[in-house]
């Protein structure tokens, strides 16, 4: 039954059955369009939206197969092969034959599809048909012989049928491709147990565990199968007899290969840590003991003689921590963050307004605490308030929060002493920008490049400033050679992104805008100028992704807010241009004469929402040339391209129309073209002689001439 997406809705509207479900016109069309939408955007690199709109189609049309096939072969196509296989079932258990029948038609029009390929085995297999199942997966696997999915599909098929020997190589091959695959790992693990090889089920049951700690029934599993192979209880045997060793004999060597073999065979055994944390201490190996201590009490936390020898050994460690301590003063950096801190903590304990502490703790605390560092800064400056370093650290603080005129009053007190200080003179001019004081930063930055003219940042900054003074022909090739000195600068690759976006030039300042962003992902300026470029290019899905994660990084920037404002506000507008187009696209697929006339409805309806959308004069053009009407498609193409002129997909299907096929001006009508072929000479005149090198033709002949031109021009 056919319904067009104009079908008026009411009270009185029918319903009807399908597939044995009771369903309303309303509850069709809301399932097709949601399919539609859904089909869209998994093309459109939309995963999550996508699957949200199947299940929606789904729940409207539970029993509709076309429907659930098509989600299936979303969800493998994502390498979702767990609800992809679920989803099978239910299409398989719903009506097998259509199910069948459906893949049939895909792969014939598509044979060389993997993930078809892939659902056509693991429906055979579901068929019960598991020598065609077999013989499908051998297919799949000599075009992609490493595919993990496949081989672990076919590893389940063979332990289906008893091949237990091929099923085992195809679980290892599995496991070589994808080692970290929780799923496979514990069906590899049940696998090895029904061939009673227990301590290989354990010992895949644990990778399972180290990948995925907090799964309670993994940690279960890994219980109940140890206690079925005793390694717990003779790792426990092991270890007393090591401490057995140790007290009563004090041989300490056989004991420390006791306790290794304990913890190798049960590295969760409290008594061998326990153990080996005596064998530790005897050998004047402390703070390890301390460590093996600890996770005895974390094994066993109601043991108290674990947390008795655990505070003893605390105890004789004091004297080794103050050594370090006085070591790590010594150097003022270490990688132990933890360790600094405890001795700045010290140091500052015992004088509390000791000016290199405070600017060390500064250091250390930079820039994950913030309010801390300005506090120690603040400190620092109240004791010294020409501190140079403090002075410093306390402009790039101030500007990074904003707070642009006390950051220059400590930038200049700096640089008044260190004129030449070129980390400081990118912050100064960088204020300066900030501020849109842009003559004088490109004065500055004039005379501190004569100084340091191999600074990448300094060029850089000169590159900006020209920028926003508009003069694009001097900054584009500053930024070019900036980038040639440090090509690995994130605030380089964004700036030069947005002047090549102020220059037209939007393909290759997206490639910018991705290279600063792989080399730092929490700029939150690049997440929204990039955002700001994708709107110019109505990809309205990515922008907006781009602006929540500017928004995330900096919820309080006013810019930012603004730019996710103006992104929203398109953004509603687009979602329902692009209902309408997906299920423009949806129906023009359906190949029948009313599908293609509803498809038609459904592109004006979306154009009449947004006639400046790139995306649907793109599809509506692509529609028409298949409809014959090339005029009106190239038309659109040529309106899309007014609006982005470097779209090189546009200008690939543009090429694609066939300009001698295109009438230069619409033909006349017939009456017109056969009073303009009869005689215009008046009666009294004699007509003009004919040309000598060709004999006259007739009425009749130059009509026919004429038709002939016509039917060649004509689409």
């Amino acid at each position: 039954m056919m319904i067009e997406v104009n079908t008026p809705i009411g009270p009185e509207t029918p319903s009807l059955i399908k597939n044995g479900v009771m369903l309303s016109q309303v509850d069709v069309i809301r399932a097709e369009r949601w399919l539609a939408l859904a089909i869209w955007r998994a093309e459109h690199d939309q995963p999550e939206a996508a699957a949200r709109l199947f299940e929606e189609a789904l729940s409207l049309d539970p029993a509709n197969v076309t429907f659930r096939m098509e989600y299936v072969v979303f969800l493998a196509r994502q390498e979702d092969w767990t609800a992809a296989e679920r989803e099978l079932a239910q299409a398989v258990t719903d009506d097998a034959v259509t199910s069948a029948a459906w893949l049939d038609n895909e792969l014939a029009s598509t044979p060389h599809d993997t993930s078809l390929l892939h659902l056509q085995a693991l429906l055979l297999t579901r068929l019960g048909r598991y020598a065609e199942a077999q013989a499908a997966f051998e297919r799949l696997l000599t075009i992609a012989p490493s595919h993990g999915q496949t081989l672990f599909d076919q590893a389940t098929l063979l332990d289906a049928m008893d091949e237990w020997e091929a099923a085992d190589r195809s679980y290892q091959a599995a496991l070589e491709a994808n080692p970290a695959h929780v799923t496979w790992l514990t069906a590899y693990a049940m696998f090895l147990e029904r061939c009673e090889r227990e301590e290989e089920a354990l010992s895949i049951l644990k990778r399972a565990l180290e990948i995925k700690p907090d799964d309670v029934s993994l940690q279960e599993r890994v219980r109940v199968l140890k206690w079925h192979v005793n390694r717990e209880v003779e790792a426990r045997k092991r270890a007393a007899l090591a401490k057995l060793k140790l007290e009563e004999q004090d041989n300490v060597e056989e004991a420390a290969v006791l306790v290794a073999e304990a913890l190798q065979m049960a590295p969760e055994c409290a008594l061998a840590h326990r153990v080996q944390a005596d064998i530790l201490v005897r050998k004047g190996i402390l703070a390890q003991a301390e460590a093996h201590l600890a996770r005895a009490v974390e094994l066993e936390p109601d043991n108290p003689e674990y947390q008795a020898a655990r505070l003893v050994l605390q105890v004789e460690l004091e004297p080794q921590r103050q050594r370090v301590r006085t070591l790590v003063s010594q150097a003022r950096a270490a990688a132990d963050r933890e360790a600094v801190c405890a001795l700045l903590d010290e140091a500052l304990g015992l004088i509390a307004d000791d000016v290199e502490a405070h600017v060390a703790y500064a250091e250390l605390l930079w820039p994950d605490r913030p309010y801390e560092v300005e506090k120690h800064l603040q400190a620092a400056l109240a004791v010294a308030p020409q501190h140079l370093e403090a002075n410093r650290q306390y402009a790039i603080l101030l500007r990074e929060q904003g707070r642009g005129p006390e950051a220059e009053q400590h930038i200049l007190a700096v640089l008044a002493k260190r004129p030449h200080d070129g980390e400081l003179l990118d912050e100064y001019t960088g204020l300066l920008i900030e501020q849109g004081r842009y003559q004088e930063a490109v004065n500055l930055l004039q005379a501190a490049l004569q100084g340091l003219p191999t600074s990448a940042r300094l060029q850089g900054r000169l590159a900006t400033a020209w920028a926003r003074l508009g003069r694009l022909a001097e900054a584009l090739p500053q930024f070019e050679a900036a980038l040639r000195v440090e090509p690995q600068d994130a605030m380089l690759h964004r700036e030069y992104a947005v002047a090549l976006c102020d220059a037209g030039q939007r393909a290759m300042a997206e490639d910018h805008f991705c290279t600063a962003l792989e080399l730092n992902r929490n700029d939150a300026v690049t997440h929204r100028e990039y955002a700001a470029l994708l709107m110019a290019q109505q990809r309205y899905f990515k922008a907006w992704d781009r602006i929540q994660q500017a928004l995330a990084l900096c919820p309080y920037d006013e810019k930012i807010l603004a730019e996710a404002k103006a992104i929203e506000e398109s953004f509603r507008q687009f979602e329902q241009v692009e209902e309408e187009l997906a299920y423009a696209v949806w129906l023009s697929r359906q190949k029948a004469p009313e599908r293609i006339a509803s498809a038609r409805e459904a592109f004006d309806r979306a154009l009449e929402l947004d006639p400046n959308s790139i995306v649907v004069l793109k599809e509506y053009a692509i529609f028409l040339e298949h409809q014959g009407e090339l005029v009106r498609a190239r038309n659109m193409l040529e309106r899309a391209l007014e609006i982005v002129p470097e779209d090189q997909k546009i200008q690939d299907v543009l090429r694609g129309l066939s300009p001698s096929v295109l009438p230069d001006e619409p033909s006349p009508p017939l009456e017109d073209v056969l009073r303009d072929l009869s005689p215009s000479v008046p009666p009294d005149e004699p007509p003009p002689p004919p040309p000598e090198t060709e004999a006259p033709k007739s009425l009749l002949e130059r009509l026919a001439d004429f038709v002939r031109r016509s039917v060649r021009r004509q689409p």
